[in-house]
């Protein structure tokens, strides 16, 4: 228990020191960034395992709404995570490809290239990242097909749209924790 309490309190001051580093010190590269965040936090006293600790997760957003994606991935780099976001299927894949993120955010209904057969695409050389699709359409009357090819898919959770920030940041920590 105590351990949880250690590994809760480090992850909460971690969150609060890439905050202040996001608004303090934007434009940093990866390694640059770990180490300010490194630094800042052994100012306050804090003893650092800098290889296990800063591994920040990353989280692609694939959603055709442009303010959408800005909103969210805004929303989850205040949140400490290193994120991505595209506004199309095919640029989604390439992201992913190129960015190995640990978690996507898939927007259902898009048009061209739609979230189902972006994850399939995905899916194909990724079969371990994880998925919340976040849709404006999804309802309990979900046709069995879509049903199925989302536990085909492996999706973690399915979310409507709208939803309430600290409820997708919620459900994001707990996908992640997974």
């Amino acid at each position: 228990m105590g351990c949880l309490i250690h590994e809760k309190s480090s992850e909460a001051i971690i969150g609060a020191a890439m905050t202040i580093l996001n608004e303090l010190k934007p434009g940093l590269d990866e390694k640059l960034y770990q180490n300010a965040l490194v630094i800042e936090l052994q100012e306050r006293g804090h003893s650092i395992n800098q290889q296990k600790e800063f591994t920040r997760k990353k989280i692609l957003i694939i959603d055709d709404e442009p303010d959408m994606v800005e909103i969210m991935v805004e929303l989850i780099t205040d949140q400490g995570y290193q994120t991505f976001g595209a506004t199309n299927g095919a640029d989604g894949i390439i992201i992913n490809e190129k960015e190995n993120p640990d978690l996507i955010i898939l927007d259902l209904h898009m048009p061209g290239m739609d979230g189902m057969e972006t994850l399939r695409q995905i899916r194909k050389k990724d079969g371990k990242v994880r998925v919340i699709i976040l849709s404006g359409f999804l309802t309990e009357s979900d046709s069995p097909d879509t049903v199925k090819d989302m536990a085909d898919l492996d999706v973690s959770e399915r979310l409507s749209k709208p939803i309430e920030n600290d409820q997708l940041l919620r459900i994001i920590g707990d996908v992640l924790t997974r």
